[in-house]
């Protein structure tokens, strides 16, 4: 009985009797008019006008029971307990704005605090449904038991919203199914976000990079002019911006920043660097900066304030926000300091988070400074002499893929250590086409046999007492070995490459000189210091010095100073004739026709003024490192080329190698977080995963255009 019962309610409920009585009403309408014009009938027109008037009525109050019903329906959602208990009317007494809409976004119903909040915001409530749904909901419900959350902008505040499926009745939304969403006002917590976000102070020092030179060069009274200009430099760089800059000592300044601010100093690319270059008081050495800055932006995450909020002071998430010590960033700004001076100087870095990877760079537009004083090589000397003295055995290894300048500084490393009777090995896995020739020659000579060891041979020798010197590289994932590097527990740096962020830490000697034209220089420069009195290079090892110095200036074309020609002239004494290393370092003739197909397929193009030439290329990966290098310093014999790329595809990567004359600075532009790859001023290499050359091409031209060649600088 209940059965049919309901069957009769639903039929009877779901018949639209509203548009049946205005049909019928039509109809009386019309027979009311046939009754009047044509029968003449007056009793007949009274009574049609009474029904259409009663059906009139009718219609009126059927609609208001609907729309009791529905309203009634709605304000009844509520919650149905395991027991079966409806708590109904939870939602219209919730203290939350909270509306339901049809699965294609027609409003149901909502409440009051709904309402109130579109009065305050002078919003129709039809606008923020529509935009709600169209932009957070729409299509994102996957199954009925789904919840989606998220953040949504409404006129001038900001909202967390929840949105979930909810079974309502047929006549609310068809299939019985709806969207119920809720939301609550978070504006003051997000503008308390970007309050402390922006105004969060950032600690930095500015070194002036070679302040000892000019007031040796120019003398106190040039030295004291350079100070007062570099202050006027300094108050209109900050001049509206919420910061301050304080000196420290003579050469050094302390910088306190807002976070706004340094982003404003961070899309200016800090232009200070270049105005401190155009000073000029009778100063004969350029003014350059070193400017270190920590920021501690990547840290500021959503999850930290909710730990704020909740007093959940010992969580991670909250102590990387909220608990960074001033101590803690003094020592990263003094890091960012060693880290530009180890780059050359003139230049600024922002640390943004913990990950070193994601440092910002800036400047660095001017070729390293010769340097002509000499001290610090005797230091660095004696302290070389003294690790190598306490030590009972020394491993000696270069980047992998050795060229001729690794492995002349490392032979040269390996003849210091047994001249001061330490026995010492050279880590070399299998020869490349680099080295091929010299290695050879050096093995016909029978005196290396037991020079060079394999990474197995290196670890197991390995022990407490070993020093481990790494030779033209900085880098522990770029050495011979990095499991060597790895365990080893007294290491000896010695580089002429611009420091990146992944260099060997804790070094006993990280001695990098930017300005040097090769490690091989360095070494030849250390030795004498060592030796002063003694020549104990073997003729091999002078050639394969002198080698690596060729190839590493381009045949004394880069990079090349007085100290530079100082050593030359040192090796030349030791019987090195310059026509002879020749042979170490031309190419073969199956090379040499792979290095004119690639460089014969470049493409020139003028980007801000600059002359770039770029080609594409397919090698094996034990020749990438060898020819792709050789082909692009070929490209800039090319007048009007001024920086050159060669795209080298590997499976499924792409390597490139970039060359400069020294106006471009490939090292910046490879840099860049999109490639990760580092170098030197006018040598560079980086490798992008998973990304065809085609794509790495329009990738590269995207960021020379964008921030590697900026119109009208030298950089």
């Amino acid at each position: 009985m209940k059965k049919k019962t309901s069957l009769v309610y639903k039929f009877l409920y779901r018949m639209n009797l509203i548009w049946i009585n205005v049909v019928m009403s039509l109809i009386f309408a019309v027979a009311a008019a046939v009754a009047f014009l044509r029968l003449n009938n007056p009793l007949a027109f009274v009574l049609t006008v009474i029904l259409i008037w009663a059906m009139v009525i009718l219609d009126i109050v059927l609609t208001v029971l609907r729309r009791r019903k529905v309203v009634t329906e709605a304000g009844n959602l509520g919650i149905v307990d395991d027991s079966g208990t409806v708590c109904t009317g939870l939602l219209d007494a919730m203290q939350l704005p909270t509306f339901i809409v049809t699965i294609e976004g027609k409003l149901i119903w909502a409440n009051i605090d709904f309402k109130d909040v579109c009065d305050s915001l002078q919003i129709k409530p039809s606008s923020v449904v529509q935009k709600v749904f169209t932009e957070a909901i729409d299509g994102k419900l996957s199954t009925k038991n789904s919840v989606i959350n998220g953040d949504i902008d409404v006129g001038r505040r900001s909202f967390k919203y929840f949105a979930s499926y909810v079974a309502v009745s047929e006549d609310l939304a068809a299939g019985g199914i709806a969207i119920c969403v809720y939301f609550y006002d978070v504006t003051a917590v997000e503008r308390l976000k970007y309050l402390y976000r922006t105004n969060k102070v950032v600690l930095g020092e500015i070194l002036i990079d070679n302040y000892e030179e000019i007031y040796q060069a120019n003398g106190e009274t040039v030295a004291n002019q350079v100070l007062i200009a570099l202050n006027d430099i300094f108050a209109k760089w900050i001049e509206g911006k919420n910061a301050i800059i304080k000196g420290l000592a003579r050469e050094r300044y302390l910088i306190v920043v807002t976070e706004e601010s340094l982003k404003q100093l961070e899309e200016e690319q800090f232009v200070v660097l270049e105005s401190a270059k155009k000073i000029s008081v009778g100063n004969s050495i350029q003014v350059t900066l070193s400017i270190g800055l920590s920021s501690n932006r990547l840290e500021l995450t959503d999850e930290a304030f909710r730990m704020l909020i909740a007093d959940r002071n010992s969580d991670e998430q909250f102590k990387k926000a909220f608990e960074d010590t001033l101590p803690e960033h003094i020592t990263d700004v003094e890091e960012l300091i060693n880290l530009s001076l180890s780059r050359g100087g003139d230049q600024a870095i922002v640390k943004i988070g913990t990950d070193k990877r994601d440092n910002l760079f800036f400047g660095g537009s001017e070729l390293d400074i010769d340097r002509e004083d000499m001290v610090e090589v005797r230091v660095r000397a004696g302290q070389l002499k003294s690790e190598i003295q306490k030590s009972n055995k020394v491993l000696i290894m270069g980047h992998a893929m050795a060229d001729l300048d690794a492995l002349g500084a490392a032979l040269a490393m390996y003849r210091i250590a047994t001249a001061l009777g330490k026995p010492a090995y050279v880590v070399l896995g299998s020869p490349n086409s680099q080295i091929s020739v010299m290695y050879r020659t050096l093995m016909e000579s029978g005196d290396y046999y037991d020079v060079f060891i394999s990474e197995s041979e290196a670890l197991n020798v390995l022990d407490e007492g070993t020093l481990t010197v790494v030779v033209d590289t900085f880098s522990a994932r770029q050495c011979e070995s990095p499991e060597v590097v790895k365990k080893s527990e007294r290491i000896v740096v010695i580089d002429h490459h611009r420091r990146g962020v992944d260099a060997i830490e804790n070094a006993v000697i990280s001695y990098t000189v930017t300005a040097a034209s090769s490690s091989s220089e360095l070494i030849v420069e250390l030795m004498r210091y060592i030796f002063p009195s003694e020549k104990i290079l073997k003729k091999l090892e002078a050639e394969t010095l002198y080698g690596g110095i060729l190839v590493d200036t381009k045949n004394m074309f880069f990079k090349t100073g007085r100290r530079t020609f100082d050593v030359c002239s040192y090796l030349r004494q030791l019987g090195v004739i310059p026509v002879a290393v020749r042979k170490y370092i031309q190419p073969s003739y199956e090379d040499f026709k792979k290095i004119n197909a690639i460089v014969s397929g470049m493409k020139y193009m003028t980007i801000n003024g600059k002359g770039v030439a770029i080609t594409s290329c397919e090698l094996p990966r034990s020749e990438a490192n060898t020819l792709a290098p050789i082909a692009a310093d070929k490209m800039l014999e090319i007048a009007g080329v001024d920086c050159s790329f060669v795209l080298v595809k590997q499976d499924e990567d792409t390597a490139i190698k970039a060359r400069s004359l020294g106006e471009v600075n490939v090292q910046i532009i490879l840099e860049n977080q999109a490639i990760n790859g580092g170098g030197h001023f006018t040598a560079a290499a980086g490798l992008l995963k998973d990304t065809p050359p085609e794509k790495a091409e329009m990738l590269l031209l995207s960021i020379l255009r964008n921030d590697g060649i900026k119109n009208g600088d030298q950089n």
